[in-house]
């Protein structure tokens, strides 16, 4: 960089020899109103203050201008109401479209102005051709080249002895900085951040120590031109602010110091960025220098914004190779480290693909609009040096707020007591903080940049306008996604809470509950998205009255087709809200007996005795007989004797052996009470039937049931009792 502005500078020198020579006017063409309506119609168009004014003006005029009359012959017709817009006229929409078309005007106006005002760019030669010409203008330029010259060695002198005395502190910098080469995480990043800032400093040390002594040794050395003096500054400060850019490039991809890095890029891909970066600065630095030096020398103003805009086409056309070398690189951070492409979301993959295209798109209509600028004094060094502060400073601020969020929510750092729960679930969220930070703040930069680059922005959020419509439609949205996480999470807290509360008191309860909570969750969801949805359509002016009544609509549609599912899910809730059933009872209904094995939302899962399992829905629910639910079964007594038996020896032979099994040990926790026998329940010609029950627990009257008829079949036998039943019917004669 330092040859090719030393020779650029001795061209310089020799252009600022005879500014007489080369103070042609150029020529102006008679415009076909008066000068002073020209001048007054181009003092409006310049200044953005008296524009808007004017634009507010005729907005004014506009909306006061009253309806064009009905014809007279017309007949008056009644007044039919009003049918609502789906979209609102002045709504957020339509503001957008506008904008947009706005902006494509102005984009191709800047176009055919700068296309047209290239051809000034022959002026440039031409001056310098004249000057050389003159014999007297080249001893002057040699004069003037040799001052230049001495002023930047000088310069060089001091900022390589700076240079040389603080490489000690930078190796020392550079040997310190913590972390590993490639850091994992944001945090990292952050830790990293002090010492990649104190590493800029001491290299922007020699820059300023340039600077001061050439700006001292312009003064100090004189020439025969009094445009040398200018040159030379024009020279040191041109110098001084593409050494500063680039130890700012060089800090942010570090090239030979991989710790100090502050983008993800691997060596090769940031010295080739650094390379690129280069060549771009060079290119602005060295055409801003030239523009300067025209100025100073006295050339028209034509001259100069021809080569400005010249400077900037380079620029445009080196930033294009840039995006079309590095268009792979970027493809494959853009899909991800390591992605699978069948596991790329759909919209990643298409922004890999197309990112290139919209690069280039936007460097053009950049090249545009700034190029139409010119007028204004926005020199290509302006838009550089501005474009890479903001640039420079959202990575920064990207730094900062992303290594903080990730030490936040860091797992290490996480509570112990109550508030973990709440730590834990808000820690679920960190992608979700990461990407709205980092969209606030490519937004707060994107709108920086458009106003750097001439398109007003800021104007945009004025009361009334499109930018403040938006950004109060992003805000009512942001707030009502925040309180809908916050339901959310909240609900989702307390009921997992409860859950684990129940679990460990009541089994069952907690049971019921967990069958429950999808659904809940689910309709919970679904309001929240329909809120969030019908909020967002609102902010951007759709109405949406008439939505809400299709939904309805459908809605009900929807439930007259679906009569039996909703009866299911219906009855089933009640069902899980009553604790009708659960897990493990013992249950009949709709003509099946079994157990209980599972109870979801819609359907009831019964196993039989034998082994096969009923599916049964809700729908076919009418009663359920729940011999679990009361906490007492009991075991049924029923026997028949022969006829001619003792009843009063059989009734208290039952009786005794209801009173050993009592006094057993292993039934003595499964009887409830003594043996209730009811008496001769019927009489037969084959025999008496002796009924009752004994009182037992739910588990275990069947137990008792068996171990009851095992006994009395074995005492019977015992005591010569002998059963009834038809084949003791003695046969006929």
């Amino acid at each position: 960089m330092r040859r090719t502005l030393f020779a650029l500078m001795l061209a310089g020198a020799a252009l600022a020899s005879g500014p007489t020579a080369a103070q042609a006017p150029a020529p102006v063409a008679a415009p076909a109103p008066t000068p002073a309506q020209a001048q007054q119609t181009l003092t409006i168009l310049q200044d953005p203050q008296k524009l808007a004014q004017l634009v507010q003006t005729l907005q004014t005029i506009a909306k006061a201008a009253p309806a064009s009359p009905q014809p007279a012959t017309a007949a008056p017709k009644p007044a039919a109401a009003a049918k609502p817009a789906i979209v609102a006229p002045n709504g957020l929409g339509v503001q957008l479209l506008g904008q947009v078309s706005a902006w494509s005007g102005r984009i191709v106006a800047a176009a055919a102005a700068t296309t047209a005002e290239v051809s000034d760019a022959p002026l440039l030669w031409r001056a310098l051709a004249r000057t050389m010409s003159d014999p007297a203008a080249r001893r002057t330029a040699a004069d003037g080249a040799w001052r230049i010259a001495l002023v930047l060695i000088c310069g060089w002198a001091a900022e390589l002895a700076t240079a040389w005395a603080l490489r000690r502190p930078a190796a020392r910098i550079e040997a310190h900085a913590p972390g590993p080469d490639y850091p994992r995480n944001a945090w990292e990043l952050l830790r990293r951040l002090p010492y990649a800032l104190a590493r800029l400093l001491l290299a922007l040390i020699p820059v300023v120590v340039f600077a001061g002594i050439g700006n001292a040794m312009a003064g100090i050395v004189g020439g025969p031109s009094p445009a040398a003096p200018l040159v030379a500054l024009a020279a040191v400060d041109s110098y001084a602010i593409g050494r500063a850019i680039l130890c700012v490039g060089r800090a942010l991809t570090a090239p030979k110091a991989v710790r100090l890095r502050l983008l993800p890029l691997g060596n090769d891909s940031a010295a080739a960025l650094m390379r690129w970066f280069r060549r771009v600065t060079v290119i602005a630095i060295v055409g801003n220098a030239l523009a300067q030096i025209v100025l100073a020398i006295g050339l028209p103003d034509a001259a100069h914004d021809a080569l400005i805009r010249l400077t900037a086409l380079a620029v445009a056309i080196l930033a294009t190779a840039a995006v079309i070398r590095f268009r792979d690189a970027a493809a494959r951070y853009i899909m991800g480290p390591a992605a699978i492409p069948a596991k790329v979301p759909e919209w990643r993959r298409g922004l890999s693909r197309s990112w290139h295209y919209i690069a280039i798109a936007a460097i053009v209509a950049v090249w545009l609009v700034s190029a139409g600028g010119v007028s204004a004094r926005l020199d290509t060094l302006d838009f550089l040096i501005g474009t890479i502060a903001i640039l420079v400073g959202a990575r920064v601020l990207a730094i900062v707020a992303l290594g903080a969020l990730a030490r936040a929510f860091a797992t290490d750092t996480l509570g112990t007591g109550r508030l973990r729960g709440i730590e834990i679930r808000a820690a679920r969220y960190q992608r979700v903080f990461r990407i709205v930070v980092i969209a606030i703040i490519c937004g707060t930069a994107a709108v920086m940049l458009l106003q750097l680059w001439g398109l007003e922005a800021l104007g945009w959020f004025a009361p009334g306008k499109v930018g403040g419509h938006l950004l109060s439609a992003v805000m009512t949205t942001t707030i009502a996604a925040f309180l809908a996480i916050v339901v959310w999470e909240g609900s989702n807290a307390v009921l997992d809470r409860q859950i684990d509360r129940l679990r460990e008191t009541e089994p069952a309860r907690a049971v019921r509950l967990r069958t429950l909570l999808p659904i809940v969750r689910t309709g919970l969801l679904w309001t929240i998205l329909i809120v969030i949805g019908a909020t967002g359509l609102s902010e951007i002016g759709v109405n949406i009255a008439p939505l809400l009544a299709g939904a309805g609509i459908v809605g009900i549609a929807v439930g007259f087709g679906a009569q039996t599912l909703v009866h299911d899910i219906i009855t089933g809730m009640f069902i899980l809200i009553e604790n009708t059933v659960q897990v493990g009872d013992g249950i009949t209904t709709a003509g099946l007996t079994g157990t209980v094995e599972q109870l979801t939302i819609r359907t009831l899962r019964l196993r039989a005795a034998d082994g096969a399992l009923h599916i049964i829905p809700f729908s076919s629910v009418v009663t359920i007989t729940n011999t679990s639910r009361s906490g007492i079964g009991n075991a049924a007594v029923s026997v028949t004797v022969a006829p001619g038996e003792d009843i009063d020896r059989v009734t208290a032979t039952l009786v005794q052996i209801g009173k050993e099994m009592r006094a057993d040990p292993a039934f003595a926790g499964m009887i409830l009470g003594d043996l209730d026998l009811w008496g001769v329940d019927t009489v037969r010609a084959w025999g008496a039937t002796l009924a009752g029950q004994i009182p037992c627990t739910v588990d275990g009257h069947m137990p008792v049931q068996r171990e009851f008829n095992r006994r009395m079949l074995k005492r019977f036998a015992e005591l010569g009792i002998a059963l009834g039943g038809p084949a003791n019917i003695a046969a006929p004669a």
